[in-house]
């Protein structure tokens, strides 16, 4: 009495609102009479008002599943909280009347005897009683749980992502996820995507969807492609230089993504005052942005976009494994690797565009040979150009005055080099630079770089940036004035199986790393391209995600998610664990024949098991052997007569063909009923032998060398060996209740 009059009181509530019990209800004459009385006095004694007859049922979820022990209490509680979920009360099975001595006619409860719906004049309220030894009591007071808060904003795209423990688990799991999504209308998929997200263990089968509605969330995984997550070289992010930019080329993901809108403001927020924030703007976020290539806002705007981007990778749990930037992409790389803080890379990038802008207006070609033909010629014809860039092996870009560079593509035109004008109005990485270098070390020598956080390659000569290099300001002024020379820096990683992640608008150097070589490698890209539509930019930003995430890349989805919040879990279908028959070993049922004399009449039977050798020798009852299985010991023969008895035993018990002097009774597939009747049959020889040497020595070699009774002339036995079907199991389980082994 007094612990459900706690629990009203802890509750605060009125025992007159309960319109269910579920009591624990031990079923006997002496114990339910007891539980019914405490329960009416506590109820009476916690009710402003008399409660009349029936007021409140009462039943008990032993009559459905009996006496369940120390969880008889848990068994209720879920019963309970289903009751109050479904707002449905089931019947008492098995109940007709009830015990005489406990007077329910005058308490104001009545056993439930048939489902009926909850009362609808009583709140969803209802208590759970545990009963047990010496005062071990409990009683809960259970309120239907509060509606869900309505749900957060929901992305135009859904991510999807599942994994599983090998290939036919995860092309289950996805059959099964489509079937429950067609089956549940009513379900959101930005919530079935939050709990794959977050509900789910990331194992190393694979594949991913990503969805803008229902039907094209069942078709993705009716048709889902898995793959295996491996170790891999690393994720290398490259980041474009000058010459990929477009108009609103940052606004899907500033629209859409409010993690990299942060990043990206962030960012802008450090350009020195002297930029044009408003131009630099314009050019991100604006698709109808026309103001030209001024480098001074090129710059500027290239470099906020990719660190943005590289932020809001490094906020969703993802890290480099190396970085590599063309031109100004490396000061974007080195931005994120802590060379520079990012007061002081903008501060550079800034810099580094207006005196770019300043020099003598030059112009740029890319010629499709190799650098030994564009060196050669502009050696001996051209010695006013510069080689600026070697994309790859025959991928090259020339750049210097104009006049020059319009001779120049009449030449390669001749030669068939594919020449075209780039879109520049300067020849950057040539001597045309040279005019603003010594600007650019006096600002380079007033920051304070640091050691990278992560290996940078570099985007002039393939070598990997020591902390000397990265941190020596006149690194930074040739790598503003020499070639880019990618050609090297795809020498250098193409042995590796990297995935190649180009974080910024595409600028053509995940085809150059493809012609260089790298064929090996996983190459993604986080943006769309300048003819996509908005959501198409934002998809292909998710579907890289994703890809990262199958490849084997961490991804936070709380962070992903935050923004996004409050989501609801839903429940999934369940994971589809391999479900396989381990029988019990096919000798056991000779327990049975023997107790029961049906030892001749015992028919023989083989239940579906793998196909074996039809030409393996036979036992003495005619049942075919095995074959012996891997072991960690290799195969050694008896050495000894006694040695091969105890071998022709085990082969009689085990039914393996060829079994050696060390190999492990257990690891042969032995147990102790068969570690029993080996000591039997030994014992029928003359010999002593314990169950307790059979666990301690487990091999032939081991066993015979403690063996010191000569070996007796064997006593006629007749056995049958019979496989036990699993229909078997549980008369076996009885008979081994009974069974006398000694």
């Amino acid at each position: 009495m007094e612990v459900i009059s706690e629990a009203l009181q802890v509750a605060r509530a009125d025992a007159a609102e309960l319109a269910y019990v579920e009591c624990h209800g031990t079923g006997t004459h002496l114990g339910d009479p007891i539980e019914v009385a405490a329960l009416d006095q506590a109820i009476r004694a916690n009710s402003a008002n008399e409660l009349p007859p029936h007021h409140c049922l009462i039943g008990s979820i032993k009559g459905n599943i009996g006496h369940l022990d120390t969880v008889a209490g848990l068994a209720g509680l879920i019963k309970t909280a289903l009751c109050l979920q479904q707002k449905e009360i089931p019947a008492t099975l098995h109940f007709s009347r009830p015990n005489p001595q406990i007077h329910i006619e005058s308490t104001p409860f009545k056993v439930t005897d048939r489902c009926q719906p909850w009362p609808a004049d009583r709140p969803l309220l209802a208590g759970v009683s545990a009963f047990g030894f010496g005062g071990t009591n409990a009683h809960l007071i259970l309120a239907r749980a509060p509606q869900p808060l309505p749900t957060g904003p929901m992305r135009e795209w859904h991510c999807l992502p599942l994994s599983a423990a090998d290939e036919i688990a995860l092309e289950r799991q996805a059959t099964a996820l489509a079937d429950w999504i067609e089956q549940h209308p009513d379900i959101a998929l930005a919530d079935i995507g939050y709990t794959l997200q977050v509900g789910r263990s990331a194992l190393p089968w694979r594949a991913i969807a990503l969805a803008g509605d229902r039907a094209e969330a069942i078709a993705a995984f009716r048709g889902m492609r898995a793959i295996q997550s491996r170790p891999s070289a690393g994720t290398l992010w490259i980041f474009p230089g000058q010459g990929a930019q477009y108009p609103g080329m940052a606004a899907a993901h500033y629209d859409a993504e409010p993690l990299f809108r942060d990043a990206l403001d962030e960012v802008l927020d450090q350009l020195p005052k002297t930029a044009d924030l408003n131009s630099i703007r314009a050019l991100l976020l604006d698709g109808n942005y026309s103001a030209g290539d001024d480098t001074a806002i090129v710059q500027p705007a290239l470099f906020s976009y990719q660190v943005a981007l590289g932020r809001t990778l490094l906020a969703l749990g993802m890290t480099p494994s190396s970085l590599l930037g063309h031109s100004l992409g490396e000061l974007s790389a080195a931005c994120l690797a802590d060379v520079f803080q990012l007061r002081e890379a903008a501060e550079l990038v800034c810099m580094r565009g207006t005196l770019m802008a300043e020099t003598e207006k030059g112009s740029m070609a890319i010629l499709q040979t190799d650098v030994g033909n564009v060196q050669v010629l502009l050696d001996e014809r051209y010695p006013q150009l510069d080689l600026a860039v070697v994309n790859s092996p025959t991928c090259c870009v020339v750049g210097g005055p104009p006049a020059s560079v319009d001779r120049l593509l009449a030449d390669a035109f001749a030669s068939n080099w594919q020449p075209r004008r780039l879109r520049t109005s300067h020849a950057f990485h040539t001597r045309m630079m040279n005019p603003v270098l010594e600007r650019f070390r006096r600002l380079l020598q007033g920051l304070s770089p640091a050691a990278p956080r992560w290996p940078l390659l570099s985007g002039q000569d393939g070598q990997w940036l020591s902390p000397e290099r990265a941190t020596d300001p006149e690194y930074w002024v040739q790598q503003l004035r020499d070639p880019v020379r990618f050609d090297a820096a795809w020498k250098r990683i193409s042995p590796f199986a990297h995935t190649l992640l180009e974080v910024g608008p595409p600028g053509g150097l995940l085809t150059f790393a493809h012609d260089a070589g790298c064929r090996g490698a996983t190459m993604m890209t986080l943006s769309g391209d300048r003819h996509q539509h908005q959501p198409a930019r934002q998809a292909r930003f998710l579907h890289t995600l994703l890809r990262l995430w199958q490849q084997g890349e961490a991804l936070d989805w709380g962070a992903f998610n935050q923004h996004w919040l409050p989501r609801r879990k839903v429940s999934l279908p369940p994971y589809p664990f391999a479900r396989e028959r381990h029988w019990l070993p096919s000798s056991l049922p000779l327990l049975q024949a023997v107790q029961q004399g049906q030892v001749d009449s015992l028919p023989v039977f083989s239940p579906a098991r793998p196909q074996t050798n039809t030409s393996a020798p036979l036992n003495q009852a005619g049942i075919q052997l095995q074959a012996r299985p891997r072991l960690d010991t290799p195969y050694t023969a008896p050495a000894s007569e006694l040695e091969r008895e105890m071998t022709s035993i085990w082969q009689s018990l085990l039914f393996i063909a060829e079994i050696g002097r060390h190999d492990d009774f257990f690891a042969l597939g032995g147990n102790s009923i068969l570690a029993l009747r080996l000591c039997q049959q030994v014992r029928s020889l003359g010999w002593v032998l314990t169950p307790q040497q059979v666990f301690q020595q487990r091999d032939i070699a081991s066993l015979c060398a403690n063996l010191s009774v000569p070996l007796a002339e064997p006593e006629p036995t007749s056995t049958v060996a019979v496989d036990l079907a699993p229909e078997d199991t549980e008369s076996l389980l009885q008979l081994l209740d009974g069974a006398d082994l000694k």
